[in-house]
Order: C-alpha cells, then sequence, then structure tokens
C-alpha cells in the first residue's frame, strides 16, 4: 500500500493503515488491548509496547517512518527493491533475503535497522511483528534520549534524540529534514500532549504569538548520503525504494 501525496487518499490511507495494524499477521496486542472511542490502536499498541514513549511523538513518528504501514522494508544503498512489500508474508521473506546478501534496511512500523537487529541477536522477521518493532525502536530512541545533555530543554533534547534515531548523530537529523518533517506534522496535528518518560514533541511556537506552522530546519547543499531521512512523510513524496529496477532481481517472496 503506497500513500498518495496531497490528496484525501492519502488521509484514508493512514487511516487503513491503522486498521491493518489490528488484522495484520500475530496481532496479539490487538486481542488484548482492543482501540476503544478514546484509545486509538496507535495509542493501544504504544501503552502495551512501548510504555515510555509519548503516544503522540510514537504516533507522529509512525507517518513520518511508515505511514503507518506494519510491513513497510526500506533499503540503504543502491539496491532497490523492484517493488513494495504487500503483505506481512512478503515482507518477511523479503527481508530474510535482504540479511542473507549483505544488505543494510530498515523495516516495520518504526523502521528498525537490520544492524540494530543483528545487534540484539533478533531475527529481521520477527521484528516485522508490530509489537517487537515499538519494542526495539523505543529502546534506541530511549538510549538516544538519554545521552543527550541535561543542559537542553526537554523539547531540545527530543529533537537530538529523534535526530540520533533517524541517523545515529544528534545533528544530522536535524540538518537532512527529517525533525523538521515531525515536526511539521505535529503543527498539523493538534492534541493534549503527555509527558512520559520520552516526551511528547511539539511544534515551536510561532514568534507573533498565532498558530502557524514552523519554518523546517533547511538541510545543507551536500551532506552526504548518510544524511539522508530514514523516514519519509508519506503525504509529501513517496519512498524512494519503490519500482526502481534492480540491477539483479530477488528471490521471489513465498
Amino acid at each position: 500500500m503506497l500513500c498518495k501525496s496531497g490528496t484525501e487518499k492519502a488521509q484514508s490511507c493512514w487511516r487503513m493503515g491503522l486498521v491493518m495494524l489490528c488484522a495484520s499477521a500475530a496481532p496479539t496486542w490487538a486481542t488484548t488491548i482492543p482501540a476503544t472511542e478514546t484509545m486509538s490502536p496507535v495509542e493501544a499498541l504504544g501503552r502495551r509496547c512501548a510504555p515510555d514513549l509519548s503516544p503522540r511523538t510514537l504516533a507522529l513518528m509512525i507517518r513520518q517512518e511508515s505511514a503507518g504501514v506494519p510491513w513497510a522494508v526500506h533499503v540503504n544503498g543502491r539496491y532497490r527493491l523492484p517493488r513494495a512489500p504487500a503483505s506481512m508474508a512478503e515482507a518477511a521473506a523479503t527481508v530474510r533475503w535482504l540479511a542473507d546478501h549483505g544488505h543494510d534496511f530498515d523495516i516495520g512500523l518504526l523502521q528498525v535497522n537490520s544492524r540494530t537487529i543483528t545487534r540484539l541477536g533478533l531475527s529481521p522477521a520477527a521484528v516485522l511483528e508490530p509489537c517487537r518493532n515499538l519494542h526495539v525502536a523505543s529502546h534506541v530512541l530511549h538510549d538516544c534520549y538519554s545521552a543527550q545533555p541535561l543542559s537542553g530543554t526537554t523539547q531540545d533534547r527530543l529533537r537530538h534524540a529523534l535526530s540520533c534515531y533517524n541517523t545515529g548523530s544528534p545533528v544530522r537529523g536535524l540538518r537532512n529534514g527529517y525533525v523538521a518533517g515531525l515536526l511539521a506534522l505535529a503543527a498539523r496535528h493538534d492534541s493534549t500532549p503527555e509527558t512520559l518518560m520520552i516526551p511528547a514533541l511539539e511544534a515551536p511556537p510561532p514568534a507573533d504569538g498565532g498558530r502557524t506552522r514552523p519554518t523546517p530546519i533547511a538541510p545543507p547543499a551536500t551532506d552526504g548520503p548518510q544524511d539522508s531521512p530514514r523516514g519519509r512523510d508519506a503525504f509529501t513524496q513517496a519512498p524512494e525504494d519503490v519500482f526502481t529496477p534492480p540491477p539483479h532481481p530477488p528471490a521471489p517472496a513465498q
């Protein structure tokens, strides 16, 4: 499922992604903590699987990273998938093939990196499962957040932590547009922030006190391929690894 930019279809795509969370393979969280009128599927999932992460920040990250598609797969480097996986089964077969052939890739709702998965002794296919994906991602973000100096404000620490989550650096994600994309999403969605161990991401207040969108942090003219944001705003641009013919086609998904 791909979200087209700038249309009502993009909004319905996001809503459909949330519905698919409840119906995806291995949906143990969905049967344990169902969504209610006051709790969205993302919030229900987050409270169980990433309890130290603000539901608001979690929802923004999911939109930015995967547009709510639990079987999203992004390959880093020159290799490109012939097409995006269309199901959890296809994604599992794809990530097994990518791992066997030594590719670096990001998977799932929060696009957990394959190197992190290997370091933790997990299998890529297992980390596609929504609850496990959020659990692993929350630990990565928690480590990034804890590493930030206490001298900054809570929001400054969070923004540097989000940069660290995206690039491994507390500053590169501020330059490549990743954090700016999250702030733009935050500015478009009004809600009451919840302060948990990792707080809610808030849009910066405008200088005149009015309700305007924040000015995005402009990326540098040249910053190297490693600074390209892993997560993409599905409402402004399509994933760059979709439909680009690969040099060698992967083994077909079973």
